[in-house]
């Protein structure tokens, strides 16, 4: 069994069915299709943890990230992968500042994350890997 938490305002945007904010839903099932779960019950969490902060330390993003990320735009494409990223990454700074989070180590790691997935997905585009 693979379970997806949703809370009540991402149920409510899946609702709406539009690309943009089904693409989270999409990355999510990509980490089903991808079977990161199982690949990761032999880690702990915290090592799992420690491998996304260091990619994102080296200016790239975990492998499961990207994964996920491809198989999403790959359901829609490039532009809206770019502009859920997007959204997303402001809902995050939205949230972190309204919660003093904002400026704080995890909170720039979070936001430098998504530039850095942004970014992947804005050169596979231009390279012309996505049809």
């Amino acid at each position: 069994i693979h379970l997806i938490y949703l809370t009540i305002t991402q149920l409510k945007r899946f609702q709406t069915k539009k690309a943009v904010e089904l693409f989270t839903l999409y990355h999510e099932i990509g980490h089903i299709h991808y079977k990161h779960l199982l690949k990761q019950n032999c880690k702990s969490q915290q090592d799992i943890r420690n491998n996304r902060i260091m990619s994102i330390k080296n200016n790239t993003v975990a492998l499961e990230e990207k994964q996920a990320d491809f198989f999403a735009t790959a359901h829609f494409n490039p532009s809206i992968a770019i502009k859920a990223l997007t959204k997303l990454k402001k809902s995050r700074a939205e949230y972190d500042y309204l919660h003093g989070n904002l400026g704080d180590s995890i909170s720039k790691l979070a936001l430098k994350e998504f530039d850095i997935r942004i970014k992947t997905i804005e050169s596979l585009k231009k390279n012309n890997l996505f049809k």
